[in-house]
C-alpha cells in the first residue's frame, strides 16, 4: 500500500492537474500571496533549465511544448531566457484548464442518481476523510454528492498543504497568471468538462482506491515528500532521458497483484486517453494561432504515446530547445 500511496500523491506532479489545483497560496488570492514574475534583474539567474521542445508542422506553424509540474519551488524562477523567449514570441498560451478558477470542474464529478458518497464507500474510509477535511477547514466545500475521486482531490490538497507545497510555484499556474497580466490569449486544452469527466470515468473501485491512498498518504507523507522533491529536481535539470525514466519509474510490476487492474485503469484514463485528446488539440492550435506556447503536465509531453512521441510519428518536426 505504501508504494501505491507514494505513486498517487506523486503522480499529480506530472499528470493530474485536478489533484493539486486547489492548493493554498493561489496567486493573487485574499491570503496576500504575491504573484511570481520574471525578474528584470539581469544578475539574477535561473536555477532551472527545463526541457522545452519546438514542434513545427509542414506549413511552418509552431508549438512550443513545455512540460509542467503542477507544484514547484521558488528557486525555479526566473525561468531561463530560452523558455521565456518562446513564451513571449507566441500568440497564445495553452494550458490544461484554468488553474485559478477551478471550482467548475467539480460540476462533472458528482453523482446524478440521487445517491451520495456514503452509499458507495466504506464508512470507516468516509469518516477518516471527513476528519482530514475538518482539520483543514474545508469540509463545507466538499459535498457528499461528490464522487470519491473528487474527495481524493481535496484530501491531496490537504496533504500537499501539510508538506508545505504551494500551487503558486506550479509551472502552469505561473504562466497562466503571467498571460493574464500580459493580456496574452489563453487557451484551455481540456477545460473543466473534459478534465472533470476524465476523473469521473474511473470505476468505483478505482476511485475508492484513490481516496484510500489519499487518506493514508496524508498520514505518511515522508516518502511522498522525498519522491516529489526528487521529481522537481529532475524536472529542473531538464535531462530528457532522466525525466522519462523518473516519470515512468512506477511500473505495473511494482503494484500489488490485487491492485494491478485498477492501476492499469487509472493510467489508461488519466494519462493515455488524455494524451490523444491533447495531441489533436495542439495540432489544431498550431494552425489557428501560427505559434502557440503549450504548458501541460510533463507526462503528457514525454514518453510512449505522449505528445512528442505522437507528433514525431505523424510527421511533425520536434526538436529540443537549448
Amino acid at each position: 500500500m505504501k508504494r501505491l500511496i507514494a505513486f498517487f500523491l506523486a503522480v499529480v506532479l506530472c499528470i493530474s492537474l485536478v489533484s493539486c489545483s486547489q492548493s493554498i497560496g493561489i496567486i493573487g488570492g485574499a491570503d496576500g500571496e504575491t504573484q511570481i514574475y520574471v525578474s528584470d534583474n539581469s544578475e539574477e539567474k535561473s536555477l532551472a533549465t527545463p526541457l522545452l521542445y519546438k514542434a513545427t508542422d509542414k506549413d511552418g506553424n509552431v508549438a512550443w511544448l513545455l512540460g509542467a509540474i503542477h507544484i514547484g519551488k521558488a528557486d525555479f524562477y526566473p525561468l531561463p531566457d530560452y523558455v521565456m523567449d518562446a513564451y513571449e514570441s507566441s500568440n497564445a498560451l495553452a494550458i490544461e484548464c484554468d488553474t485559478v478558477d477551478f471550482e467548475k470542474v467539480f460540476d462533472y464529478m458528482q453523482y446524478t442518481d440521487g445517491s451520495t458518497i456514503k452509499d458507495h464507500i466504506d464508512t470507516q474510509l468516509y469518516d477518516a476523510a471527513v476528519q482530514i477535511l475538518e482539520e483543514h477547514g474545508v469540509r463545507e466545500q466538499v459535498s457528499d454528492s461528490y464522487i470519491p475521486a473528487a474527495w481524493a482531490v481535496y484530501i491531496d490538497k490537504c496533504a500537499y498543504e501539510k508538506m508545505g507545497y504551494k500551487q503558486q510555484y506550479g509551472v502552469d499556474s505561473y504562466f497562466e497568471n503571467l498571460a493574464t497580466d500580459n493580456n496574452k490569449k489563453l487557451l484551455e486544452v481540456e477545460g473543466d468538462e473534459i478534465h472533470g469527466k476524465s476523473m469521473a470515468k474511473l470505476s468505483e473501485k478505482a476511485q475508492e482506491m484513490m481516496l484510500m491512498s489519499s487518506v493514508s498518504g496524508y498520514h505518511s507523507t515522508e516518502s511522498v515528500l522525498k519522491r516529489n522533491n526528487k521529481s522537481m529536481d529532475i524536472w529542473a535539470k531538464g535531462d530528457e532521458a532522466e525525466i522519462i525514466a523518473n516519470t515512468y519509474s512506477q511500473t505495473i510490476a511494482d503494484v500489488p497483484q490485487e491492485q494491478k487492474s485498477l492501476f492499469e485503469e487509472y493510467y489508461q484514463v488519466i494519462r493515455y486517453d488524455r494524451n490523444d485528446h491533447m495531441v489533436e488539440y495542439v495540432k489544431k492550435a498550431m494552425v489557428d494561432e501560427k505559434e502557440v506556447f503549450v504548458c501541460v503536465g510533463i507526462a503528457h509531453i514525454v514518453g510512449d504515446t505522449a505528445m512528442v512521441d505522437q507528433l514525431r510519428q505523424q510527421g511533425y518536426t520536434v526538436e529540443i530547445v537549448k
